[in-house]
C-alpha cells in the first residue's frame, strides 16, 4: 500500500459554480467517462469475436486480433464498430465530446440488445480468454470480483443502474485516453500503449489513482467548500486545480502534505491561473514519554489538513 497525502481545498465562488463543485466533488454527476470505457469494452470485445467487423480492410497493430475477421459488411452496425476503431487507433482523449460520440456509436453498433446467451460458442471462446486476462484491470470495484462473464458482458454496456462517479474523478477534469483505458491500469494487453499506471502517474495527473480517496466536505456552504481527501504518495498535479479552477470560474487554496517523505505544500488558483505556492519540509517538536512527537512547522500547514499523511 502507498503512503497517503492528505490533501484539502479552500474553494469558494458563486452558488451555482460551488454547486456544480460539489456535485463534482462527491461523485453526485454522470460518469460519463466510465461509461464510454465500458461500452468501449464491449465494442473491442465484439471486434475480437466477429461480431462486428471493418468495413474496409484495416488493421489495429497494437492488438491484431480486434480486426482479425477482415472486413465485413456495409451495415449500420459495422459502420459504427468501423468509426469507433478510428478513435481507439487514434487513442483520442476522452472528453465530453469523445465520451458522448461513443455513446452514440455504441447505440447505433447493436451491441445493447445482444444478451451474452445470444453470443455463439465460438464467440465466447474468444471473449473468454480476454475476460479472464483483464477481468480485474477492466472490472475496478464497478462490477466486482462476483460478477460472472455474462455479467460482465452485460453491465459493459454502461446502461447499468448501479452506475456512480468516484468521488472527484479528475479525469472529468483532464482527460484520460481510450486506448490507455482498453490497456488497463496494469498494461501489457496493447502493444506500445502506456499502461494507466505510467499515463496516470508519469503523463497527467502525478498520482496513480486520480479520485478523492477518503473524501470529506468539512465545511459545506452555499459559495465555499472545504474538501478533504487523500491521494497515494503526493499529491495531484497542479494542472487539475488549474482546471477546476478555471472551469468552474472559481477561487482554489490547495493545501498538502505527506509525512512519510517529508513535505508539504500550499497553492492558490484564481480563474484558471496560478496565483501563489509555497513548499516545505515538515518540522517536528521534542518527543514525549512515549517517543512520539508532532508536527510544529511550518505555521501555515498546522490547521489546514485534516492529518499530515504518511
Amino acid at each position: 500500500m502507498p503512503n497517503w497525502c492528505a490533501n484539502r481545498l479552500y474553494i469558494s465562488g458563486n452558488e451555482e459554480q460551488i454547486r456544480r463543485v460539489r456535485d463534482l466533488m462527491t461523485g453526485n454527476v454522470y460518469p460519463r467517462v466510465d461509461v464510454a470505457i465500458w461500452q468501449s469494452i464491449k465494442l473491442f470485445l465484439a471486434g475480437c469475436a466477429g461480431l462486428l467487423q471493418p468495413t474496409t480492410d484495416t488493421a489495429y497493430e497494437a492488438h491484431p486480433a480486434l480486426c482479425y475477421a477482415g472486413p465485413g459488411d456495409d451495415s449500420p452496425e459495422n459502420r459504427a464498430f468501423t468509426q469507433w476503431l478510428e478513435l481507439l487507433k487514434q487513442n483520442v482523449e476522452l472528453d465530453v465530446g469523445t465520451c458522448a460520440r461513443i455513446a452514440q456509436l455504441y447505440q447505433s453498433s447493436g451491441l445493447d440488445t445482444v444478451t451474452w446467451d445470444e453470443l455463439t460458442d465460438s464467440m465466447k471462446a474468444v471473449i473468454t480468454p480476454i475476460l479472464h486476462a483483464k477481468y480485474h484491470d477492466w472490472s475496478g470495484d464497478y462490477f466486482g470480483t462476483q460478477r460472472g462473464y455474462a455479467g460482465f458482458w452485460t453491465a459493459a454496456g454502461g446502461t447499468d443502474e448501479l452506475q456512480v462517479a468516484s468521488p472527484f474523478d479528475m479525469r472529468l477534469l483532464l482527460p484520460t485516453r481510450l486506448a490507455v483505458e482498453l490497456n488497463g491500469f496494469n498494461g501489457r494487453f496493447l502493444e506500445g500503449v502506456l499502461s494507466g499506471y505510467d499515463f496516470y502517474t508519469w503523463h497527467r495527473y502525478a498520482i496513480k489513482w486520480p479520485v478523492g480517496t477518503q473524501l470529506m466536505l468539512s465545511t459545506d456552504e452555499a459559495n465555499f467548500l472545504a474538501v478533504d481527501f487523500d491521494t497515494p504518495w503526493c499529491s495531484p498535479h497542479d494542472d487539475v486545480f488549474t482546471e477546476l479552477s478555471g472551469r468552474y470560474q472559481c477561487n482554489v487554496e490547495h493545501y498538502f502534505s505527506e509525512a512519510g517523505g517529508n513535505f508539504c505544500g500550499y497553492r492558490a488558483y484564481r480563474a484558471g491561473e496560478q496565483t501563489d505556492s509555497e513548499d516545505d519540509s515538515l518540522e517536528y517538536g521534542e518527543e514525549d514519554e512515549h517517543g512520539w512527537s508532532n508536527v510544529c512547522s511550518p505555521e501555515w500547514i498546522l490547521d489546514n489538513v485534516a492529518h499530515f499523511g504518511g
